[in-house]
């Protein structure tokens, strides 16, 4: 089946994508595993939009990759009953910048997982993010939930800035999630 998609102007999906609002020590609506990750919120630096971003890297000897996450706890688009569920055969477009210092070949990326009732189904992720890049650059990662569902009903996704390098670190900023509207089904004219 062919489908010809347009992304249309739907807010943001993704609560404070800039890193911008501050909750104590982390940005507000952000999470991050502490026993894994060095988290560090810039203020007011050189950040891909506004003034501030977000830096992960891995702890010394840490057997998991550094993660800061958004899920259904903190945002009710992500949730069965939010926007991104009420909506979860259609496409969407996740966009973010990040650059990296001296990381090695396992790098960093961005994941889109998906849940069902039954528990995680699968996981979108982007290209990996390795070396040194000092400009920002903007990642894009399209995901349909329904694609891992196999007929089961959703339950929610997480969105996971990962860093999964042992050496260097990961800047993140700017994450946006919109949807991407099938505007066109049966391009092919086949039936």
């Amino acid at each position: 089946k062919s489908v010809l998609c347009m992304t249309i102007g739907k807010k943001n999906n993704v609560l404070n994508q800039g890193f911008e609002i501050q909750n104590g020590s982390l940005p507000d609506k952000w999470n991050y595993n502490s026993d894994s990750t060095v988290f560090s919120y810039i203020i007011n630096g050189d950040a891909a939009e506004g003034k501030n971003y977000t830096r992960i890297s891995r702890k010394s000897g840490s057997a998991v990759n550094a993660q800061v996450f958004q899920y259904d706890f903190y945002n009710p688009d992500f949730k069965n009953t939010g926007f991104i569920g009420s909506n979860s055969d259609c496409a969407y477009l996740l966009t973010g910048s990040v650059r990296s210092a001296n990381l090695d070949t396992s790098g960093a990326k961005f994941d889109i997982q998906i849940n069902g009732i039954s528990g995680y189904k699968g996981s979108f992720v982007s290209e990996i993010i390795t070396n040194t890049i000092t400009d920002w650059k903007t990642i894009n990662l399209y995901f349909r939930p329904v694609e891992y569902l196999k007929g089961e009903a959703f339950k929610s996704i997480n969105l996971i800035l990962r860093c999964f390098s042992i050496t260097g670190s990961a800047d993140f900023d700017a994450v946006n999630i919109s949807l991407v509207k099938d505007i066109l089904k049966n391009g092919n004219f086949e039936n």
